[in-house]
């Protein structure tokens, strides 16, 4: 929780950079408007995921911990809702997929409700390609539990 966030902050510079930078991406979900401002920051948000020396343990401690995790559980399933294009919908799966990645099956297992709201509202108005997307990152992230 909140007390792990803040001693792997404590502990460990990198952790706390990325902290820092998963902190700035909720806000720049908080500033969106327009459905590009969402692909935008979702956009920042992967590479955010997806940093190396971000997920590396010797320099974030323990990468399955991630600051504000129910915020951003929220933001991305909020960027699966029918209302959005499916490119906002296609960017949400990246996304889903860089975070999940990152955390592991331990944690995601743990926080399963937590993931799958935003994943599993997305399959009925999905499109095409989107619906594939979301059976492969299941496929590969959810079924080995």
């Amino acid at each position: 929780g909140d007390k792990e966030v803040e001693e792997l902050a404590r502990t460990y510079p990198k952790f706390k950079a990325f902290a820092g930078e998963v902190e700035a991406c909720l806000q720049q979900f908080d500033r969106s408007k327009e459905w590009s401002d969402y692909v935008s920051a979702l956009s920042k948000l992967i590479k955010v995921f997806q940093r190396p020396d971000w997920s590396d343990p010797a320099k974030v401690g323990n990468p399955s911990v991630v600051p504000e995790k129910a915020l951003l559980a929220r933001r991305l399933s909020q960027c699966t809702n029918a209302i959005l294009p499916s490119g906002v919908h296609r960017k949400a799966l990246d996304a889903y997929r860089a975070v999940l990645s990152r955390i592991g099956p331990q944690q995601i297992a743990e926080d399963l409700a937590l993931w799958s709201a935003g994943l599993f509202s997305l399959f009925p108005h999905a499109n095409t390609e989107c619906k594939l997307a979301q059976m492969r990152l299941l496929t590969d992230l959810f079924l080995p539990l």
